[in-house]
């Protein structure tokens, strides 16, 4: 996280409050009108990861498991290096919805274990647990390149739960809508 994106948390904090920042409600700016859930829909998929970005967004199943998938690239072979020199044994995917009715994007993270054969990783494996790193380097950037929010301005990624966050509710909020972070699959689907 660079001093921009520290500043513009401060400024999130200011207009939420406090306590909507520790519960992981982002509010958009006062007077920013919501766009259509399609064209927040086609936004966030232009975060395509690939060569540009060590992350991605991708449709997702619908109902309990969300409409739209935010991940890191770590399947993506580009990215393979970066994530290994980071010791990476687990990464956090975002499962999201949106729900038009009232401009709200809710979330729920899930972590997916990562394991190495030689520089190939296996993903999957759900675990309830926060991502372990083995060893103090593994807090290191990631990768370097465009910034999806700023795209004349270069990026640190650090394979961050919260940078993925900052991201994708940044882009949110952006749009007029509003992105809250859930704890139960229930309440991902609006049950």
């Amino acid at each position: 996280m660079n001093i921009l994106d520290t500043v513009n948390q401060l400024k999130r904090i200011k207009r939420t409050g406090l306590v909507d920042t520790i519960k992981g409600v982002r509010e958009p700016d006062a007077g920013v009108e919501p766009v259509p859930a399609e064209k927040l829909r086609k936004k966030l998929l232009k975060i395509d990861g690939g060569l540009r970005f060590p992350l991605e967004v991708i449709e997702g199943k619908g109902g309990k498991e969300g409409d739209l998938l935010a991940r890191w690239c770590v399947r993506d072979a580009h990215w393979w290096t970066s994530f290994r020199n980071a010791h990476t044994n687990m990464v956090t995917e975002l499962h999201m919805v949106l729900d038009e009715a009232t401009h709200e994007v809710r979330a729920k993270d899930h972590y997916v274990q990562v394991r190495w054969n030689g520089n190939v990783p296996k993903v999957g494996g759900f675990s309830t647990k926060k991502p372990e790193f083995e060893r103090e380097g593994a807090r290191q950037p990631v990768a370097h390149g465009p910034d999806p929010l700023n795209p004349e301005r270069e990026r640190q990624y650090m394979l961050d739960t919260n940078e993925l966050k900052e991201l994708i509710g940044e882009t949110i909020t952006r749009a007029g809508w509003t992105y809250r972070q859930v704890y139960r699959k229930k309440t991902l689907a609006g049950e």
